[in-house]
């Protein structure tokens, strides 16, 4: 049933979608009249606009809030600085300004990599596409999310990587190389709204 319900919902978002990734292209006109000049401002502003966002570097402040805690305070913002680079916070928020200018929302999986900082695991920071969430259809605000009953992410694994994490499933599951995400508008690695 959480299958269902989230396709209906992810199909309610994407149809409003399609049109706006199109203009972000540069298929506003598109097969028919033509215009004799035509030129994509729009992607351009986007592409402006999150590589501004991207070299803000928005920081993390670590305030001192009582006598001696100066120096804590002081390496607390330095560690907090490696980590904000290291976990490429720059780059995940100019992904995520494309996904805003133009799907008018974005997603960031937080969670505990098992295999980052080479095997020994760390926390991972990635930005998710929206065209891959399905969501509770009741949650209607993005701050009601801890509200909903689930939110499930679509995604691709490799067959190694479900044999390494599964081993008990590797029976029961075959690889396919013919899948396919989000239908005929597969989700690209990186800048979908790009030629």
């Amino acid at each position: 049933k959480m299958e269902s319900e989230g396709r209906k919902w992810l199909a309610k978002w994407t149809a409003t979608w399609r049109a706006d990734i199109e203009n972000a292209r540069g298929n506003q006109w598109g097969d028919s009249n033509d215009p004799m000049f035509l030129a994509n401002l729009i992607s351009v502003i986007i592409d402006k606009k999150a590589a501004l966002l991207a070299e803000s570097k928005p920081q993390i402040d670590i305030k001192v809030r009582g006598p001696g805690l100066y120096e804590t305070a002081k390496m607390l913002n330095s560690i907090v600085a490696g980590l904000w680079d290291e976990l490429k916070i720059p780059s995940a928020f100019e992904e995520s300004a494309g996904f805003l200018e133009v799907l008018g929302h974005f997603y960031w999986k937080i969670g505990w990599n098992p295999m980052a900082n080479y095997g020994n695991g760390d926390i991972d920071i990635r930005t998710v596409d929206p065209r891959r969430m399905k969501i509770d259809p009741a949650v209607a605000n993005s701050y009601d999310l801890n509200n909903a009953q689930y939110i499930i992410e679509e995604m691709i694994q490799p067959f190694s990587w479900v044999a390494k994490h599964f081993p008990s499933m590797v029976n029961k599951v075959e690889p396919d190389a013919n899948l396919n995400l989000a239908g005929e508008d597969s989700v690209k690695p990186k800048g979908f709204f790009r030629r």
